[in-house]
């Protein structure tokens, strides 16, 4: 028998057997994929089909890794990991098999809900009664006017000039138009539950956040009011459909983005490994396992998070310094909140941190222009320098920066989509990068050419979201700032007055600084939004 014949049916064994003691409740079917830098690839695909719905709305996928290995039992060395992960796992050391049932009932969840808000999971029947009307409505609409778009970026920002002509590759568009179309349609017509063809303010707000836009409650009545073209006071089927396209091509754009940025995080990612091959750590983690064992008198090959600090600090800088050990620390204690540490792993888990230390130290050797230049209008808010500002900030910069020109609609897309905490906070250091991605697709001509297309095909009119940032609306957001620290709300501001404001936007400035500002910028010791625009 050929011998990729044997390898392939041994791999299937192998992973077969493997997940098995995975989970007994979730079908699974694995298939050879190729053959790569990492080994033979293999991808299982688990599913959870329902008595009421055999048809599963998503699936989980994890890819295997096989490599011929003499000193294993089975004669290859086997390692894995989940398509929303980058970290390539160890069966033998990294995760419990008990928590495998539950992180891909998480994932299926989540990609299931996403499935569900855009109304793209498989159906075989429409879930309500059509309305000849709104038929019609859906099969005539067709719109051809010519998209013209506020926009903006300066080619400094770039790497080289023909950075944005990278030809992308886009599979079935003619299947992508008509699932937009349907899903849009689809949406609207599950909050349109008396089929009137119009939605209220506050139903259309609703369909577009469980789309993904994450906006302020001025921000929405805004952007209601810009959507009701005939001030009406409701949104028309018509009306509804520019921004849902939008949206949908903005998630677009997100995943692109986000997938560039994988397939960059795994090339560095083998270089890591690449590096870490013949590195004298591998000896130094098992003096560190073996004073493990010192520690364990009963022999449960478990330690206490405090023993742990104390041999870390022994080993001192030979493994991180001192903001890397806390971090290391940080994940271990939420890995293992019991405090029972298995030291026989930590083999795997302080070489996984060390590659990603290292993949995040080449990444960060290699910023772009863009990237460098969003952290650049970040900085002045991180006054501590924690590499984390508030979203609002962020979008202040782009909404005022001469350097990146975004439409409305784009801001909002990059508002909703960018990573956030629970406290509006975003990580610019990492953010970055993302986010540069993001602007990039904006500019990139194939993915204009394609909402071109979509415009054509009806979905997408010119409106006032694809208009810019306007002088007034700059002024207008100043306006509001400079109330909220003036004492007679006049947009004038003295010096104790505007250093007031500067610390609380986080601005690092001296008051010599902020009295030559006034001394430049104002007059008779008052400084007015004007100005500063």
């Amino acid at each position: 028998m050929n011998k990729q014949i044997q390898i392939e049916q041994k791999g299937e064994e192998l992973i077969n057997n493997f997940i098995s003691t995975w989970t007994q409740k979730y079908l699974y079917q694995t298939t050879y994929q190729t053959y790569n830098t990492f080994g033979h690839v293999f991808m299982t695909e688990f599913s959870l089909p329902l008595i009421n719905k055999p048809i599963p709305k998503a699936t989980v996928k994890v890819y295997f890794y096989l490599n011929e290995d003499e000193s294993s039992v089975t004669g290859f060395n086997l390692k894995f990991r989940f398509e929303s992960d980058s970290l390539i796992h160890n069966p033998q050391r990294t995760l419990r098999i008990s928590q495998m049932e539950k992180w891909l009932e998480k994932i299926l969840e989540k990609k299931a809900m996403t499935s569900q808000i855009l109304f793209l999971g498989t159906e075989f029947e429409a879930t309500r009664i059509k309305d000849p009307r709104l038929d019609k409505i859906f099969e005539e609409l067709n719109y051809h006017e010519e998209v013209i778009e506020d926009k903006y970026l300066s080619k400094q920002l770039l790497q080289f000039p023909e950075e944005l002509e990278v030809n992308e590759e886009f599979v079935n568009e003619d299947e992508q138009i008509e699932v937009m179309k349907k899903a849009l349609f689809d949406v609207f017509r599950s909050v349109d539950q008396q089929d009137m063809g119009v939605l209220s303010f506050n139903e259309c707000m609703q369909v577009y956040n469980l789309m993904g836009l994450q906006l302020s409650k001025e921000q929405w009545q805004e952007l209601m009011i810009m959507a009701d073209s005939n001030q009406n006071g409701i949104i028309e089927y018509k009306e509804f459909i520019p921004l849902g396209a939008e949206i949908i091509h903005g998630i677009f754009m997100k995943n692109q983005a986000k997938k560039s940025l994988r397939e960059g995080e795994e090339e560095y990612l083998h270089q890591s490994i690449l590096i870490l091959q013949n590195d004298e750590m591998h000896s130094t983690i098992k003096q560190l396992i073996q004073k493990c064992r010192e520690f364990d008198e009963d022999e449960l090959t478990y330690i206490s998070s405090e023993n742990l600090i104390k041999i870390f600090q022994e080993f001192g800088d030979q493994f991180f310094n001192k903001s890397e050990g806390e971090e290391l620390m940080k994940q271990i204690c939420r890995d293992y909140p019991d405090n029972d540490i298995p030291y026989e792993k930590l083999y795997d888990i302080l070489l996984n941190f060390r590659i990603v230390i290292l993949k995040n130290g080449l990444m960060e050797s290699q910023l772009n222009n863009l990237e460098i230049y969003i952290r650049d209008i970040c900085k002045p808010y991180d006054t501590e320098n924690k590499g984390f500002i508030y979203i609002d900030d962020l979008m202040h910069e782009l909404k005022k920066s001469k350097e990146i020109i975004l439409t409305k609609t784009q801001t909002y897309i990059i508002k909703s989509f960018i990573d956030k905490d629970e406290n509006n906070m975003v990580n610019y250091l990492t953010g970055s990068r993302i986010l540069s991605l993001m602007i990039k697709k904006f500019f990139t001509p194939n993915m204009i050419k394609k909402k071109l297309r979509i415009q054509n095909e009806g979905i997408i009119p010119y409106d006032k979201l694809m208009k810019g940032w306007t002088y007034e609306e700059l002024k207008s957001d100043l306006e509001q700032l400079y109330n909220q620290f003036s004492t007679d709300q006049n947009q004038k501001l003295d010096f104790k007055q505007l250093k007031i404001m500067m610390r609380k936007c986080r601005f690092r400035s001296t008051d010599e600084e902020i009295q030559n500002y006034i001394q430049e910028f104002g007059q008779d010791g008052v400084i007015q939004t004007l100005a500063q625009i």
